[in-house]
């Protein structure tokens, strides 16, 4: 759970809404229940989105 600090922070810094905030981390912990996304979950995700899409040389910007 996101403490009532880092929502702040996030809505302060993204000009989402608290609960879209909720809602986004809610999907990022059923996608990775470890709470830490690599290089190989993030590409899965990417293809999710974006199945034609090529994820490796976005994955290795976002990774270096």
């Amino acid at each position: 759970k996101l403490s009532a600090e880092v929502l702040t922070e996030l809505q302060s810094s993204t000009k989402f809404e608290r609960k879209e905030i909720q809602q986004w981390h809610k999907g990022f912990l059923k996608d990775c229940p470890s709470g830490e996304l690599n290089r190989t979950d993030f590409k899965g995700i990417y293809k999710q989105f974006f199945p034609f899409g090529d994820p490796s040389r976005f994955a290795d910007y976002i990774f270096e």
